[in-house]
């Protein structure tokens, strides 16, 4: 049975009165999701990692990954208007 790991990724960081979305926000050197995807690689590389990212978000994140040389292979999504719409 194949696995898939959808990771809802829209927020603004907002709360956390952040200029960048906490999403991007970095530890140790890496986004705070690369971080999260390496775990779910890591529990599963054959499971198919879906990145729900505002179309907004897209090139930011592209542009993270070739600068970081980021090789987690993961399918990038529009999301919605809200989470639930995602």
């Amino acid at each position: 049975m194949k696995k898939y790991v959808l990771i809802v990724a829209g927020g603004k960081g907002l709360r956390m009165g952040h200029e960048l979305p906490k999403q991007f926000i970095p530890i140790k050197d890496k986004p705070l999701l690369m971080h999260t995807l390496n775990v779910f690689y890591q529990w599963d590389a054959t499971a198919e990692l879906v990145l729900v990212l505002p179309e907004s978000h897209q090139p930011y994140w592209q542009m993270l990954c070739t600068e970081l040389d980021f090789k987690i292979p993961h399918t990038i999504v529009t999301g919605g208007e809200t989470r639930f719409h995602s």
